[in-house]
């Protein structure tokens, strides 16, 4: 299903200069130019130094940096990373926005033609830019496809991909371009389709949340539920899924033909060791699974291998664990669905 580097290097967090895309893909490094319905980027830490081009239709967000402190950091970061909106929005270091239509962007400068007139912004008075989300589209996977997490904390998917003569990864990247890194910048490779399905792909049956109070968290793919990465004890989850308590998602299994499930579980880093909740699994309304009280200080649970062979239904559940919902974000790492041989 995946292969991960076992020599330590677990990879760099996501952090900006980055880009976020439609399909949940994270690229970190300095966008150079935004040009004709394409944006450049150059990755961070790539050696030899990697240029990449993108459709703008397929980008999220460009983000170039985050505020200093914990609390302004996780609502902005919600923000680029959640927010729907029909016009492209700058949001400002002093925490203000404007919306308009992006017409360029430079290594210094954003301009953005509002109602009003065009306007031109530093960059260093910027967190970010997230662009109207009527105009994007996800970029089509056809067939088996590959997701890596790089060395700088980016996560890319590939429609194909091969390991050269010389160790290399060479591949085309799902919006169609052909690029190569050498080993050294791998974390780790996650082959999906076929029998091998990410749950985050899947539409869920039924969602329901209870909140503690009157907060209202909702499912979130492929990322925590805060819109920051997947990530426990240091190390990234390429796909998966962010819940909060309490919370319980359903899939109808009943369309294929199901051999097991598996996950890592656990609290998200971005709590910074806080978090008390319970992790359970139900497969066909019967408790086949249950952690656990996990904080963010637990070691990361493997649910190794659910048994779903003539199941009709599977329900992920995380559930109130001893400080009521405080910093309860909750993980569903690397979430996968292994389909039956015949």
């Amino acid at each position: 299903m995946w292969i991960e580097r076992e020599d330590g290097e677990r990879g760099e967090s996501e952090s900006p200069p980055l880009v976020l895309l439609t399909n949940d893909d994270v690229l970190c490094g300095d966008v150079t130019a935004v040009e004709e319905d394409q944006l450049t980027l150059s990755l961070s830490g790539a050696d030899p130094p990697t240029s990449l081009s993108i459709p703008m239709e397929f980008v999220r967000s460009i983000v170039f940096r985050e505020p200093p402190d914990p609390i302004n950091r996780m609502r902005i970061q919600r923000l680029w990373a959640l927010l729907k909106t029909n016009k492209d929005r700058l949001i400002s270091t002093d925490y203000t926005h404007v919306d308009g239509e992006l017409v360029g962007l430079s290594e210094q400068n954003v301009q953005l033609k509002t109602s009003l007139a065009t306007i031109s912004t530093p960059l260093e008075q910027l967190f970010a830019v997230i662009l109207n989300n009527e105009l994007s589209s996800q970029p089509e996977v056809e067939g088996p496809y590959v997701i890596t997490t790089l060395l700088n904390g980016s996560r890319v998917t590939w429609d194909s991909a091969e390991l050269t003569e010389s160790g290399e990864f060479s591949g085309t990247t799902v919006w169609g371009e052909s690029s190569t890194f050498p080993p050294e910048q791998l974390v780790q490779m996650q082959f999906l389709g076929d029998r091998v399905i990410a749950v985050a792909e899947l539409t869920p049956s039924e969602y329901v949340f209870t909140p503690y109070l009157t907060e209202q968290h909702p499912l979130i793919r492929n990322r925590n539920v805060r819109g920051g990465p997947l990530r426990m004890r240091g190390i990234l989850s390429a796909t998966g899924l962010g819940m909060h308590s309490k919370s319980a998602v359903s899939f109808d299994l009943t369309g294929d033909s199901y051999q097991l499930f598996r996950a890592d579980i656990g609290v998200d880093d971005i709590t910074e060791g806080g978090g008390n909740v319970v992790f359970s699994i139900e497969v066909d309304g019967a408790s086949v699974y249950r952690s656990s009280a996990l904080t963010g200080k637990s070691p990361v649970e493997r649910v190794e291998s659910i048994n779903l062979v003539g199941a009709k239904s599977l329900k992920l559940i995380v559930d109130f664990g001893e400080f009521a919902n405080i910093s309860d974000v909750a993980d569903w790492g690397n979430a996968l669905l292994v389909r039956s041989k015949d």
